[in-house]
């Protein structure tokens, strides 16, 4: 170092006799008392740790942070990324925010002032579904609240903003989302009568729901323009992929047609909120050729659909609703299939975006029996709860046209159990309506 002011050395530099040293801290900081307060409801109030430590050995530098990561697969990777909150080593607070029903996992961790990290532990909790949040699958006009969609009976597609806001009533409003002369442009078709319909999640990243529609042997999607009340949307026809996925078996990669969406029983759409942003939708399809079911998994990008990955077939989809019941903790699509005569409920809990052939095995779900002469139309609410029911919901609607709320509850282990229905509106209100999602 130059000394400027004599130009020997450092003027900072010590005499000459004196000793010049320094202090290193290798040892790890450790974890002391920790309080859990997890939240309650997904997407509500989130909830709390409160951890204490200390940094001791030779030469402590002193605690500088805690870390921490909610429901990744370690403190550094997936789920929302490893965060951090300043820390002396007195209790400090972390929040546990979730719009994950089911299970939850925080990974903890603490790093002192020289940078040495302790070991990671870990703590589960398991919280309610809750009201959604804007930016959740669901919601199709920006109010933070999941929609229901449906065709009515001259082929328009309707909106209802937030039906979980009704009241009994056989004038609750709706918006023509997408004109019944559209079909027309896009389908040569005169309406939408007969169509599919699906919503959850965006294929352009957006924090709001595009539209999914099979019409005629043709499969749009329509892109969410404004994510407000009254929502726009831009059309795009899309092209059905020439070939099944690689490794699909050779019975049903020969079924499969890419001529075009014709084949198509029932369509939805299957996401789940990540960091805040709803994570691309994967579409899945039933579709019959030659007398056998298929179930395919389409993921998209953008609003082109890729190669479909096969995930099951066999007459055991003969006779069968699929229902979008939302997403678990764990980042696993939860699908559930309601047996059109017996209305028994199978849960599958192993449908992740983009894994070749993950169906899982189905589980019952217990409770209130489902048949389509109980409920003709059925479709998943997402994560929708009141004071009896903390797992995925279900829209329905009966015989009489009467909009029916169909709350479940679910444990720790994801099992689900169907409670008795909630009438929304009067009778009548559904009359006409053909579809809904």
């Amino acid at each position: 170092m130059y000394d400027y002011e004599d130009g020997y050395g450092s003027a900072a530099a010590p005499g000459n006799g004196q000793t010049c040293y320094f202090s290193a801290d290798f040892t790890p900081p450790t974890i002391g008392a920790v309080a859990e307060n997890p939240p309650a409801v997904a997407g509500g109030a989130p909830g709390s740790m409160t951890i204490s430590a200390t940094d001791t050995g030779t030469n402590p530098s002193g605690v500088a942070r805690i870390l921490y990561n909610i429901n990744g697969t370690s403190l550094t990777a997936g789920g929302a990324g490893e965060q951090s909150v300043p820390s002396n080593g007195s209790a400090t607070t972390i929040p546990l925010a979730t719009d994950q029903w089911g299970t939850n996992t925080v990974w903890y961790a603490v790093q002192d002032v020289a940078g040495n990290i302790s070991q990671a532990k870990s703590y589960s909790f398991s919280v309610a579904a809750g009201t959604y949040e804007a930016g959740t699958a669901g919601d199709l006009d920006g109010d933070g609240k999941p929609d229901l969609v449906a065709i009515d009976a001259s082929g328009n597609i309707d909106l209802y903003s937030n039906p979980l806001g009704y009241t009994p009533s056989t004038a609750n409003s709706s918006t023509i989302v997408v004109k019944a002369s559209d079909a027309s442009i896009y389908t040569g078709a005169a309406s939408f009568a007969g169509a599919l319909i699906a919503h959850s999640g965006s294929v352009h990243g957006k924090n709001c729901d595009d539209l999914d529609i099979v019409s005629h042997g043709q499969l749009l999607i329509e892109e969410n323009n404004t994510c407000a009340a009254d929502p726009t949307f831009t059309p795009t026809v899309t092209t059905r992929p020439s070939a099944a996925s690689t490794g699909t078996p050779t019975a049903a990669a020969a079924a499969y047609d890419s001529n075009d969406w014709n084949q198509v029983q029932q369509l939805i759409a299957l996401s789940g909120p990540v960091n805040g942003v709803l994570a691309t939708t994967d579409l899945i399809t039933l579709e019959e050729s030659g007398g056998t079911e298929y179930l395919w998994e389409f993921p998209m990008t953008g609003s082109t659909p890729g190669a479909p990955i096969l995930l099951d077939s066999g007459s055991s989809w003969s006779g069968v609703t699929l229902i979008n019941a939302g997403v678990t903790s764990s980042g696993s699509h939860v699908l559930w299939t309601r047996n059109n005569t017996t209305g028994a409920v199978t849960q599958y809990l192993g449908i992740n975006s983009d894994t070749t052939n993950s169906l899982g095995t189905g589980t019952a779900v217990t409770g209130t029996a489902l048949s389509a002469t109980s409920y003709p139309l059925i479709t998943g609410a997402g994560n929708i709860t009141s004071a009896t029911g903390s797992g995925p919901a279900l829209w329905a609607i009966d015989p009489a046209g009467t909009l029916q709320l169909i709350q479940t509850t679910i444990d720790s282990s994801n099992n689900a159990t169907v409670l008795a229905p909630d009438p929304m509106t009067a009778t009548g209100w559904g009359t006409g309506i053909t579809a809904i999602s």
